[in-house]
């Protein structure tokens, strides 16, 4: 029985492995290969039953009991040896339907579009490629898995690109990102993001690549063009000299660009970024109108702008202009201020030199004497100084804004008017020579300059005029023609006298030629006036140049020398000696240096005679007299004034000194009783 039994479980346990192997079939798929072993299992297992059947009825001899174990542990090993096999199948197609999963969400992955991945060998080169890396590079699929990586990365990029792919290979690292550029299938250059990440062998060496390639071109060209425009605003910044500033009200943090740490004197980063930092640095007297503006910007909700100074560390003082916005939360209530600060410091120096020049102007245009004043195209008065208002008589405020109607009488208005217009309608400045009265005193000569008044573009907008008061000056010219008359008769007159002055006149300059002589000089030099002109003294008067020369050279170094009694021979009368009495006088320049000589000449030859015949006649008269002891005196009336001879004086007992001139003194030596006829 025990044999029966055995026997009985090894079949069951046979067809058990039958079960198992056909299940195996629909777990591994494996339909062929199975249903061989479940065919084996059941040959076997049938002929077991059929030799139980023989042995149970009685047509065969009892199976040995060893071999019925050796079956049953058969069995029983196929069996469980396939039981225990299809866990491992389960799991291997757990994991196989797994790994058809992930490949399937990697492939819809693969093709998913939205960004371009690759698949490449470092033997083999690219193997697989997704529809947007060929989008991305231009290529068609079949073109881009024939090319590598080196054929498509841009030149610039590619030695960067090789360095990393070799730290790959030597297993520093198993992947890197990095943007780099690409040149397309038609030329052009593309920015891309790249992500590349290995997977190796048991061995550690690598089996294939997997690239993530994102099209960054856009975004480049977009932080390029960002970049650039940052770029601008900086220069544009630094060249209006302006930065910009943040402030985080409710943190109290203000941030403050480059530009703006600069404009107030500060290096890079020192500014301590609050509001008291701001303040401290801003010029004391401004400070409370800074603030006074920003509560009153806040409440109005209006942008702020104000002027002020600021104090650089080094104590410099400098304008900047501020300008910022606020931003207020969903309640109301202000949380940032955002703006520029400009430096205005040579617009503020600029403008108060403006403001000096434009007082120095007006206080210029008040102060002069000259009558100055504007119109506009209606003639009305838009500008005047004050010595129009004294002109006029008139105030100022009076005039401004009238035309020559409210000013002058119609006559002289309608003149006036007529010149003003005719110099806007022809653009052409206009000299007139004008009488002008006011309420201010008699009517006075004028010259007056209009001139037309243009704005930025060229286009006349008013009249200016600059009038003269040449009221004296007329006057003058008057007088100075009366004054030019009686001078030129006065120079014909001395023309006249000079040429027919008994005495000898003439100039010698520096060089002692002759520049002017007159005939009577010419005569006593026998020779005519023009072959003077340029000669030298020597030249014409040889026979005196030798007592002449020390004279001129005297009277050259500023000494004049008078009444010199010259006697000599001239080729006037050759031969004849002759005596003459000359002055000479040093003409001065400008400069206070001699420039030449003037000389008188009086000829004194006939006098010398009459003289000499005096003085002898005196003499016999004074042998006589002395001889006859006769008081002889003579008595000129013209001068009232009596020569005595020596023995009138010895009558009277007076010595030379005791004696007075006049008759009074004579008539006193006469007793009383004997002066009466």
């Amino acid at each position: 029985m025990l044999e029966t039994l055995i026997r009985t479980i090894s079949i069951i346990l046979q067809f058990v492995a039958v079960f198992l192997a056909l299940r195996l079939i629909r777990i591994t798929g494996r339909r062929s290969g199975w249903l061989l072993i479940a065919a084996a299992i059941s040959l076997i297992a049938f002929r077991l039953l059929f030799t139980l059947f023989h042995f149970l009825f009685g047509r065969e001899a009892s199976p040995s009991l060893s071999n019925e174990w050796v079956a049953l542990s058969t069995s029983a090993l196929i069996a469980f040896g396939t039981a225990a096999i299809i866990p491992l199948f389960l799991s291997m197609k757990r994991s196989e339907e797994g790994l058809r999963q992930n490949e399937e969400r990697f492939r819809s992955y693969f093709e998913l579009g939205l960004i371009g991945m690759a698949i490449t060998s470092p033997t083999k080169g690219i193997l697989e490629v997704n529809d947007k890396i060929c989008e991305i590079l231009g290529y068609e699929r079949n073109e881009l898995i024939k090319l590598s990586w080196g054929e498509l990365t841009h030149p610039d990029d590619l030695a960067a690109d090789v360095a990393l792919f070799n730290r790959v290979m030597a297993g520093e690292i198993d992947g890197y990102t990095v943007d780099k550029r690409w040149i397309r299938k038609d030329s052009r250059v593309i920015y891309t993001t790249i992500s590349v990440k290995c997977l190796r062998r048991a061995d550690g060496s690598v089996d294939h690549f997997v690239a993530l390639l994102q099209d960054i071109t856009e975004r480049k060209r977009a932080e390029e063009t960002l970049r650039e425009s940052e770029e601008r605003l900086r220069l544009a910044l630094g060249a209006a000299q302006m930065g910009t500033f943040d402030w985080d009200i409710l943190r109290n943090r203000i941030t403050w660009s480059r530009g703006h740490e600069k404009l107030w004197g500060l290096p890079p980063g020192e500014f301590g970024g609050t509001y008291e930092a701001f303040s401290e640095r801003v010029h004391a007297e401004d400070l409370p109108g800074i603030e006074a503006e920003i509560s009153r910007t806040l409440a109005a909700r209006e942008p702020w702008a104000r002027e002020f100074r600021v104090v650089w560390p080094d104590g410099s003082i400098h304008w900047v202009l501020g300008r910022g916005e606020f931003t207020f939360d969903e309640n109301g209530k202000a949380r940032r201020m955002r703006g520029v600060i400009m430096e205005i410091t040579a617009r503020r120096q600029a403008e108060e030199a403006l403001h000096a020049s434009r007082d120095l102007l007006n206080n210029i245009i008040d102060s002069s004497p000259s009558y100055i004043f504007a119109t506009d195209r209606q003639n009305r008065y838009t500008l005047i100084n004050e010595a129009t208002t004294g002109l006029l008589g008139m105030p100022k405020e009076e005039i401004l804004g009238k035309t020559e109607h409210g000013v002058f009488p119609k006559e002289l208005a309608d003149a006036l008017q007529a010149a003003n217009n005719r110099v806007m309608a022809t653009g052409v400045p206009l000299q007139t020579e004008e009488v002008v009265g006011g309420k201010g005193g008699p009517p006075r000569t004028m010259i007056t300059v209009k001139f037309p008044v243009r704005d930025a573009h060229g286009k006349i907008i008013g009249l200016g005029g600059v009038a003269t008061d040449i009221t004296e000056r007329k006057r003058a010219e008057e007088a100075l023609r009366e004054s030019e008359q009686m001078n030129r008769e006065q120079y014909a007159e001395l023309h006249q006298l000079y040429q027919t002055a008994p005495v000898g006149l003439a100039l010698v300059d520096h060089e002692l030629r002759f520049v002017r002589i007159n005939d009577r000089l010419a005569e006593i030099n026998g020779r005519p006036a023009e072959q003077h002109i340029g000669r030298a003294v020597s030249e014409v008067v040889p026979q005196l140049w030798p007592s002449l020369e020390p004279i001129y050279r005297r009277v050259m170094s500023g000494e004049p020398v008078l009444d010199v009694q010259i006697h000599g021979v001239t080729p006037a009368q050759p031969g004849a000696e002759r005596d003459w009495v000359a002055s000479y006088y040093p003409v001065l320049g400008d400069d206070g240096f001699v420039r030449g000589v003037s000389v008188v000449v009086q000829e004194v030859t006939e006098s010398k005679q009459a003289e000499e015949a005096l003085r002898k006649s005196e003499e016999r008269l004074r042998l006589v007299t002395l001889a006859t002891h006769d008081a002889v005196w003579d008595w000129d009336l013209a001068t009232n004034t009596i020569w005595w001879n020596e023995t009138f004086k010895e009558t009277f007992g007076y010595k030379n000194e005791e004696i007075k001139p006049g008759f009074e003194f004579w008539e006193s030596l006469i007793h009383p009783e004997d002066r009466e006829p």
